[in-house]
């Protein structure tokens, strides 16, 4: 198992390459237009309606509303033009090895060199589909338990350490966009999406798709299919450590708010405390 740097330009064709989809992108877009289309109009008539006085009293939460409805059309460009782009790619698979993108392609910076995990697949004993269940909580005074399911496949790499890797994938979503060598200023957006994690040492989860399960299964041992209940499992362990598995599983929000609840400690205080117990330097 190794961990390098490829150029950002590099395209891994010629074996199976698991994209996102420009088509979906797309459409998210033309979406989105209508929303923001629909949004004005809507809103033209409504203020037209009030006296001045309602007007400026609703400015402010009418003005929050229509940056947040600018701010998802200009992300949903942003993601058309990144899955154009080379680095518009998370897994490549080929007969003797897998190749995994650790970054999000909408997070790529032009001349920024992409970090990668390449995988033999002589180091993967099998491959686990797994599906988490578990009560995601608000953390507003009205608590509302909606249930929440993810997929992923769990490939099992032991006698292999992981714990750099782990440390990358930490610093990744924690990282900043900084100015790319092409680039003179931040990128515009920063997506959390994540398809790899760390969840235990000796595994490497990526999230499922069935292109990436049946690719995987034509070269590797596919296991039985595990389904795990997360609300059950981490019910004996302590609020931070429950907190801290949330949190690898891409939950910032939801392992903030569970810490701030059980210790009756506010949001910031919640997130600092998560942030230094569990600081990717100490690992």
């Amino acid at each position: 198992m190794e961990i390098r740097n490829e150029p950002y330009e590099s395209d891994p064709g010629g074996a199976f390459v698991l994209r996102a989809s420009a088509g979906r992108n797309l459409l998210l877009l033309l979406l989105a237009s209508l929303a923001l289309a629909s949004a004005a109009l809507l809103g033209m008539r409504f203020v037209g309606r009030l006296s001045p006085m309602v007007i400026l009293l609703l400015s402010l939460p009418m003005g929050l509303a229509g940056l947040v409805v600018v701010a998802a059309f200009l992300a949903t460009i942003h993601s058309l033009r990144s899955s154009l782009r080379p680095s518009n790619w998370s897994v490549q698979i080929g007969s003797q090895s897998l190749v995994i993108n650790l970054r999000d392609y909408r997070n790529a910076i032009p001349g920024e060199p992409v970090p990668v995990l390449q995988i033999p697949l002589s180091e993967i004993e099998e491959a686990i589909p797994v599906t988490e269940t578990w009560t995601r909580t608000s953390s507003r005074k009205e608590t509302r338990h909606t249930p929440a399911i993810r997929r992923y496949v769990d490939l099992v790499v032991r006698g292999q350490d992981t714990t750099e890797l782990s440390r990358l994938l930490r610093a990744e979503r924690l990282r900043n966009s900084t100015k790319g060598a092409e680039n003179k200023g931040p990128a515009p957006f920063r997506f959390h999406g994540l398809h790899v994690l760390v969840i235990e040492p000796g595994v490497v989860r990526l999230v499922h798709s069935k292109q990436l399960v049946d690719a995987l299964g034509q070269l590797l041992k596919l296991s039985d299919h595990r389904q795990v209940d997360l609300d059950k499992l981490l019910a004996p362990d302590p609020s931070l450590m429950k907190a801290r598995a949330m949190d690898l599983r891409g939950e910032r929000l939801q392992a903030t708010a569970l810490l701030a609840r059980e210790e009756g400690l506010k949001l910031s205080e919640a997130k600092e405390l998560l942030d230094r117990a569990f600081d990717p330097s100490q690992d």
